[in-house]
């Protein structure tokens, strides 16, 4: 192959993941805004069951066809305590949170979830800090401070909003200790599992 066709075949496959990416954050940053629609209608409980299943429809299929492999029962207890923290706890918060809150602060809240996984990570796993993600991490925590700054001040915050901030904050800590949990299982098991 000549040099161009070698780029432009990466250019295309780089493409792809791009639109990917940028579809899931676009499905990403809507959440909020849908939560706070679906809680004006459906109580936290029946928003969160009406997602998970829908997302157990949709992954169903991946499952039934991934190769089958025993879980030790430890393990399946770490799956199980993630799955839950992440995906149920944190939904409930960030619905019940959505209702005392705004939809911009719950997302500027929950931006922070990258830099706390960091975070944890070399607090738990003992992960290393490159010095080029230190830098990013500080230009991320300028950023996320600059941006809200102005919205999460105490002075704009109501009891109530300062509540709904609080259970987003709570909701990002589960959802933070997903990887935390089950990063060292990955080496034992397929991700569909």
């Amino acid at each position: 192959k000549t040099i161009w066709g070698m780029l432009s075949t990466n250019i295309l496959a780089n493409m792809k993941l791009l639109f990917v990416m940028l579809l899931m954050n676009i499905f990403y940053a809507g959440s909020p805004t849908f939560m706070k629609l679906a809680s004006v209608e459906l109580e936290p409980f029946e928003i969160v069951y009406l997602r998970h299943t829908l997302a157990l429809l949709a992954f169903l299929p991946f499952f039934l066809m991934s190769p089958k492999k025993k879980i030790a029962w430890g393990d399946f207890f770490k799956i199980m305590l993630a799955a839950f923290l992440s995906f149920t706890f944190s939904s409930i918060f960030q619905i019940i949170g959505m209702k005392f809150s705004t939809a911009a602060d719950g997302s500027f809240i929950m931006a922070m979830e990258p830099i706390l996984i960091i975070f944890l990570a070399v607090i738990f796993l003992k992960e290393y800090f490159e010095p080029k993600m230190l830098g990013g991490l500080v230009l991320a925590l300028i950023g996320f401070m600059a941006l809200s700054g102005d919205a999460l001040a105490s002075n704009h915050l109501s009891n109530d909003r300062w509540i709904g901030n609080l259970l987003f904050l709570m909701a990002v800590l589960a959802e933070a200790a997903f990887p935390i949990f089950l990063k060292p299982l990955l080496s034992r098991y397929s991700p569909l599992v």
